[in-house]
């Protein structure tokens, strides 16, 4: 398993390479790469950056991932 984007990269790295992509200065391949996401990942994260790029962090980002997870495998299993 790779570790956590957020414990290899720090937000500023992270979005000077969503804005290199943006401007067209890499490509999205390069980006994946250099960020270590697969393709679904990058556009959304590309997405929710050009959207809002002051308000945009990983740190955000990995916080909405753990809460939904954590609300997902907390819900009771019904039995049919």
């Amino acid at each position: 398993m790779t570790e956590q984007i957020n414990k290899r990269l720090i937000d500023e790295q992270v979005r000077m390479i969503l804005e290199r992509y943006l401007k067209k200065e890499l490509n999205a391949k390069q980006g994946m790469d250099l960020l270590g996401l697969k393709r679904r990942q990058f556009f959304e994260w590309a997405n929710k950056y050009r959207e809002n790029p002051a308000c945009w962090t990983i740190a955000i980002t990995e916080l909405l991932q753990k809460i939904f997870f954590t609300s997902f495998i907390s819900l009771p299993i019904r039995h049919l």
